[in-house]
């Protein structure tokens, strides 16, 4: 990052936009205004919450990267998902009402960062609070104050929106680096809850479970639920693939809930080599079941109405690609899953390429998939790697790692 924006700040530009002087409240923003190449990125975030306060899509498209436009403009036409209010159809009123940045080090342990640094020019992150007024509430919005994670990135010169995600807000609070407001403390509280396969809002009213629904007995127990936190069966996933697409019936990308197990056995052996010694494919599955997992509790894409898309933005899933060695691996990992050791909240199991012949750097909370295949080949096994790469990190807060369990 070449600069960093302080907390609540935003240009003089957007603020004359706004008509205000300060930012600890913004209403609804005027509309469309024009983005100057000179103006602060978090002018970008105020342009998309204008957008969504008045509906207008086709304007919001070029707010996003180029990789991104299509998929958004092809969203927000889609006529299934207006029907049934799913993404940002959803979305009645919208109202900027805070955000900072976080620093990298602040930022890196919810979104890739460094991902973000080696495709583009430069990188911000910021902590939103947006209030929304939504036809029905949903693992993706909720009425009242939503918290995002904005990712607002330099493309050919201009700032461009690159990921609108959902803040783990207990998390952030938990750090120190929220906006320590009364809203986000109930919001924390609330949002410990889905570990319990809950989606509170905030009368307490259940608006979603996190499992299978059929799974659950005449009293909503889920039998399944055998260590801190519930088994998941689904995960909404943004197909973006010709490949994918199809396969599901759709004529240009969609949002599809697919079987959990089948993502997770159609996405590893697209990321890992499959020759690759058994200790290594085990630790690559839990990190790459985690990571979906953690985001249907955080979706990535709320406004797909998605937890995850098909591409290394988040993982790279592709159908009809599961292979038996990385099956194995899955299937050996089945009923352990990663948790923060002392809070027992999940985090973001992130992980990279890394370089081959090397175990990379410890607790940096992003696994290296060569440094895995070191590892292994030198005899360590999956649970040692995970915990050199996880424990005491910025993903786990700088706990040591925790493993649940779960019925598989």
């Amino acid at each position: 990052m070449k600069k960093v924006f302080t907390r609540s700040i935003v240009s003089a530009f957007a603020l004359t936009m706004l008509g205000a002087t300060s930012i600890p409240a913004i209403g609804p923003v005027s509309g469309a205004f024009a983005q100057s190449k000179d103006g602060a990125p978090s002018d970008i975030v105020a342009q998309m919450v204008s957008y969504e306060q008045n509906h207008n899509w086709s304007a919001a498209t070029p707010l996003w990267v180029s990789a991104e436009q299509a998929i958004y403009s092809d969203f927000s036409k889609d006529e299934k998902s207006k029907k049934e209010h799913l993404g940002l159809h959803n979305i009645q009123t919208a109202k900027l009402v805070d955000l900072k940045e976080l620093s990298k080090e602040e930022a890196q342990a919810f979104v890739d960062f460094e991902k973000y640094e080696e495709q583009y020019e430069e990188v911000h992150v910021f902590y939103t609070a947006v209030n929304y007024d939504v036809f029905e509430e949903s693992p993706y919005y909720l009425d009242g104050v939503n918290y995002r994670l904005a990712v607002v990135v330099k493309e050919q010169g201009e700032w461009k929106l690159a990921e609108l995600s959902s803040a783990p807000v207990s998390a952030i609070a938990e750090a120190g680096i929220g906006f320590r407001t009364a809203d986000e403390k109930e919001m924390a509280k609330l949002d410990s809850e889905k570990v319990n396969g809950k989606i509170l809002n905030r009368n307490g009213e259940e608006v979603a479970k996190l499992s299978t629904p059929e799974k659950a007995d005449q009293d909503g127990v889920n039998p399944d639920a055998t260590g801190d936190h519930n088994k998941q069966y689904n995960i909404n996933v943004r197909l973006t693939k010709y490949v994918n697409y199809s396969y599901y019936g759709c004529g240009s990308s969609c949002t599809k809930t697919i079987d959990f197990y089948y993502y997770v056995t159609n996405v590893l052996p697209n990321e890992v080599y499959v020759t690759w010694h058994t200790e290594a494919l085990k630790a690559c599955a839990e990190a790459t079941k985690m990571f979906g997992w953690y985001h249907i509790f955080y979706p990535k894409y709320p406004t797909y109405n998605a937890a995850v898309d098909d591409t290394t933005n988040s993982q790279n899933f592709t159908v009809k690609t599961a292979h038996a060695n990385t099956n194995a691996a899955v299937s050996a990992v089945g009923g352990i899953g990663l948790e923060k050791a002392t809070s027992h909240a999940l985090f973001e199991s992130q992980y990279n390429a890394g370089t081959q012949g090397s175990g990379g750097t410890a607790s940096t909370g992003k696994l290296s998939q060569w440094g895995s295949q070191y590892w292994a080949t030198n005899g360590k096994t999956y649970l040692w790697i995970l915990h050199y790469y996880y424990d005491k990190s910025p993903n786990t807060s700088y706990e040591m790692m925790g493993t649940f369990t779960y019925t598989y």
